[in-house]
């Protein structure tokens, strides 16, 4: 009962929560309060609490007329340094609120390839339009919600695309930049358009695993968003908004845009795409006119496949690489595309500039961004992969570091390091007596910590020269060149074009880097003693990344189609190449009304957020206290120090009260848990005598327990230790004198269980875009409980479990061998009600815990057999057949893939001592179907046949649905 409470409490939020696992305890926090917002900041971010002040309320004053809306409490708007990467979230349950990370995005491609002239504002402006738009709720809804609470917002379950382009629009409409006005997202659009596949109106109404993936509701999202604001008003946004708000039923998303518009949205969709497509041919001609760019693909892959980089002996070519088949890693191909393997795994930033790599100057090693968990944050830091010894080493440590580059002598490291949103450029030398990994007093500061955003410093040849990207405040993105101490000695261009990730040529004449200033993202070449820019390609889709071949013939760079980015490379001839045509400004100037609100600043106090905002109706039953009715609700306060889920139930047949209460403290290191519970448990088919007579027990449990909760998180795996103590008082609700009338029965017990408990679970299996199931790793969970009456109890009793899920690839692409492997025994006192149960379907890939005494056996009736000792073992067989990525227009189910397995299994439990003969054995087949649900909710639905193939076996079909698994 108790797991399923938090599993649907935790789906209540999923589709907008924007919390976390949790931030870091030692956080100190604050809270500034403004007319409309309560700002909650931790040490070193006051600054830019009273900036994002001025920032909210000019937005506060700009969306709510455009939206039609206004809050009526005061938004929650969280800011955090919890991660080098540049996001946000928003979410109307319980309260309103944001949460902002603030590392700023800088490099390309993605966020960084986008103009922005204050990112705080930008990101601001995207989730406050959220907040404005989800926490509206007119007529039937409203009055629901002054019944129930803040629980359901009509607006929170419609396509994903309605929700993120309407954000994605108005960020691009409230400042200078945004995506909609981005040609890196106009590039996007293109290749689409002219390559194809263009998404559907239904692909982008979920989150799809095929590119552009989680960017797809954004960027085509805005873009249809623009179309119906210029073909019927931007008003008609609003009203949209406005009547879907009042729909006494969810997902009734067509019906209100043809109320709104007098149209279907597929026949809008229809009419956009083909405007989008004549007028991105027409762009290609234009293009081609000029000469397209001959070019050789050495990688098919698409998605983000970035950052090229030559060897110092030209033979080999090293990239960064991420797609919805693998974990992110470093590649390796020889220099003609030949041979391409993956070297390592790696997690690297992708919205800031942390895909770069760099080779040390014998070629033996590459340096790379990484980005780990520390004290529950996901900062980055460099590493370096020794390619002859097949080992990985860290280089620093705690330094916050991206963007490793090494001088051409091997003695210095220069790199970028991020705090509070803010970066500057370091070095480290590698030559000194200190052995990495290095540490902040080995750093020697380049540039002072401040506004300016730094990318892919890179040094000359001659190491003299530093030429690095830097994004300077009111959005100019231009290329500097630095001496070697780090003073700034020339801007090449101080205009707001967009341009990103330089490289020198091997004699140090030309830095090479990318832009937008044509319009299109193209490579460009500064001469650094005549001061000329060239224009070194001329693409219809999108180049970024260059890197120079050592002997200067040969042009790498990360080419842009309708799949995503590639590795390609083009013969250079610099003295073939034209003075890029001058640059005209493609970002409109903004001028904004920030005024100093009137603002406060007193110490965080949990309380205002953490009473009950929603209560929804809840349920239970059991034969002997009825149907019980009652209500269910959830909280946390803003920073996610405190957490709870609270049942209260009620029932009239004979005045029982149920209750469950699950407390979690996350402001000390491991997560604290308190629980208190009293309510009924149901044993079914509990064995009366020796002739199979069997009677269903229902039993009071009144519970008490604390836990400590310790994780150790890598990015690659998840570690979790729990220690606690539990109190649980079990005493009969049904008659327990039917078991005494026969001698060979085992009366239920009655009395107090006292406990020390311990748990330890592995998790480092993965699931990537198009997985149909864990892959790449194993699931462990192995737990022991000691009741003891020295503890408090009346009975002595040790207990064991142990729960092993093997994940084994096989050649073909997600196709899997699961092995799994279950144990479990408990010795002294014997509760009758308290032994293992053997059979029934499997719940999903979720290991055993120390509470459960259900184990799954197809192709047997539930609970069948019964002992104090249970064992398992599985052997299954997953393949995938068929990728589907298709819905129904608007609707909320969305269909992604269909998959099968084929398992045998076998399994007893028993009390004495083991024998093999007595297994019992399975085998049988399953189809699965993977669909999102409500927009948000990925679940499979499995219909399938087991047959048992021993006494008490039977042939039985079912259909059961699994929800996966998010750790």
């Amino acid at each position: 009962m108790k797991k399923g409470l938090l599993a649907i409490a935790g789906l209540l939020v999923l589709s907008a929560s924007p919390s976390f696992a949790k931030f870091d305890p030692s956080f100190t926090w604050a809270t500034l309060e403004t007319p409309h917002f309560l700002i909650h900041f931790h040490q070193g971010g006051e600054g830019a609490a009273k900036r994002a002040a001025a920032i909210a309320e000019d937005v506060h004053a700009r969306l709510v007329p455009r939206v039609g809306w206004e809050p009526k409490d005061k938004t929650r708007l969280i800011l955090v340094d919890s991660m080098d990467e540049a996001n946000g979230m928003a979410s109307p349950i319980p309260y309103n609120q944001m949460v902002i990370l603030l590392t700023q995005p800088v490099g390309e491609p993605g966020f960084g390839a986008t103009y922005y002239d204050d990112w705080l504002r930008l990101v601001i402006t995207h989730e406050y339009t959220h907040i404005l738009q989800l926490d509206m709720v007119t007529k039937g809804p409203a009055t629901l919600q002054k019944i129930l609470g803040r629980i359901y917002f009509p607006n929170m379950w419609q396509p994903v695309w309605m929700i993120e382009g309407l954000a994605t629009y108005e960020e691009t409409e409230q400042t200078s930049g945004g995506r909609g006005r981005s040609p890196a997202v106009d590039m996007v659009l293109r290749m689409a358009a002219l390559e194809g596949p263009f998404p559907s109106i239904d692909q982008v109404s979920v989150f799809p695993d095929s590119w552009p993936a989680g960017q797809a509701p954004y960027l085509f999202g805005e873009s249809f968003t623009r179309f119906i604001a210029e073909t019927y008003g931007r008003e008609r946004l609003a009203e949209i908004s406005t009547a879907y708000s009042g729909r006494g039923w969810p997902f009734l998303v067509g019906s209100t845009g043809r109320m709104v518009l007098k149209k279907n949205y597929t026949d809008l969709w229809s009419e956009w795409e083909n405007r989008l497509r004549h007028r991105y041919s027409k762009q290609a001609e234009e293009i081609r006119a000029k000469g397209i760019t001959l070019s050789t693909a050495l990688t098919r892959k698409g998605y983000l496949t970035l950052s090229p980089s030559y060897s110092p002996d030209a033979r080999f070519i090293a990239y960064s690489g991420a797609n919805a088949d693998e974990f992110p890693g470093i590649f390796l191909m020889n220099s003609d595309g030949s041979g391409d393997r993956k070297l390592l795994e790696n997690r690297f930033p992708v919205s800031v500039s942390g895909a770069n790599v760099s080779w040390s100057p014998d070629g033996t090693r590459i340096f790379y961004t990484k980005i780990e968990i520390r004290a529950a944050n996901y900062y980055s830091d460099i590493y370096c992969y020794d390619i002859a010894s097949d080992k990985e080493y860290r280089i620093t440590k705690g330094l916050r570091a991206r963007d490793p580059h090494i001088s051409s002598d091997g003695k210095s490291l220069i790199f970028v390091m991020n705090r509070l949103g803010m970066n500057r450029l370091a070095k480290i030398d590698l030559g000194s007596r200190t052995k990495p990994p290095y540490r902040m007093g080995d750093v020697v500061f380049l540039t002072e910590e401040g506004p300016f955003q730094y990318e892919t410093p890179r040094f000359s040849p001659d190491g003299d020269r530093i030429a690095v990207g830097v994004w300077q405040p009111g959005g100019f993105k231009d290329i500097w060149i630095l001496d070697a101490s780090g003073r700034k000695i020339e801007e090449i261009s101080k205009d707001r074009a967009m341009d990103g990730a330089p490289s020198w040529s091997p004699d140090g004449r030309y830095i090479f880097f990318s832009s937008d200033r044509s319009g299109v993202f193209n490579i460009f070449a500064y001469e650094t003693a005549a001061k000329t820019l060239f224009q070194v390609t001329n693409v219809i889709g999108g180049a970024f990344t260059p890197a120079v071949s050592p002997d200067g013939a040969t042009l790498l760079f990360s080419s842009y189609s309708g799949k995503g980015y590639d590795i390609h490379k083009t013969d250079l001839d610099m003295s073939r190449l034209k003075p890029a045509e001058p640059y005209h400004d493609l970002y409109p100037a903004r001028q904004y009304e920030e005024k100093t609100p009137e603002m406060t600043i007193h110490p965080y106090n949990p309380l205002s957020t953490l009473y009950p905002r929603f209560w929804l109706p809840w349920f239970g039953y059991s034969n002997e206290s009825g149907l019980l009715v009652g209500a269910f609700t959830f909280g946390q306060d803003a920073v996610q120090r405190h957490q709870y889920y609270l049942t209260a139930l009620y029932g009239p047949k004979n005045g029982r009260r149920w209750y469950s209460l699950d407390y979690f403290y996350d402001g000390l290191a491991p997560t604290i848990h308190i629980e208190a519970s009293d309510m009924d448990m149901t044993y079914s088919s509990m064995p009366m005598d020796d002739y199979g007579n069997t009677e269903d027990y229902v039993e009071r449990r009144r519970t008490y327990g604390i836990s400590v909760i310790a994780p150790f998180l890598r990015v690659s795996r998840q570690q979790y230790a729990s220690l606690g103590y539990r109190w649980t008082e079990a005493s009969h609700l049904s008659d327990i004198s039917i078991w005494s009338m026969s001698p060979s029965a085992l009366v239920p017990k009655e009395g107090v269980m006292a406990s020390a408990r311990l748990s330890y679970l592995f998790n480092n299996s993965r699931r990537y875009g198009f997985s149909i199931s864990p892959e790449h790793g194993r699931m462990i969970e192995l737990a022991y409980e000691r009741l003891d009456k020295s503890l408090g109890g009346d009975f002595e009793i040790h207990k064991y479990t142990a729960d092993w899920r093997e994940y084994i690839n096989l050649p073909w692409k997600h196709h899997v061998f699961l092995a799994r492997v279950f144990a479990a025994t408990s010795s002294g006192d014997v509760i009758p009600q308290r032994a293992f149960q053997l059979g029934g379907d499997d719940p999903g890939d979720i290991t055993i815990s120390l509470d459960e005494q259900s184990v799954h056996l197809r192709g047997y009736p539930v609970n069948q057999f019964r002992g104090q000792k249970a064992c398992l073992a599985t052997l299954e067989y997953r393949l995938p057949l068929q990728d589907i990525e298709q819905g129904w227009d608007t609707k909320p189910f969305f269909f992604r893939r269909i998959h099968a397995a084929v398992f045998a299994e076998a399994g007893n439990t028993w009390d004495g001592s083991f024998r093999g003969s007595d297994l019992k054995r399975s085998i049988g087949a399953e189809a699965r179907f993977d669909f999102y649900l409500a927009y948000y909710l990925p679940v499979t639905i499995r219909v399938g046949i087991a047959s048992g193939l021993d006494e008490g076996g039977e042939t039985l079909s079912y259909i059961g649905l699994w929800v996966p698994v998010l750790f």
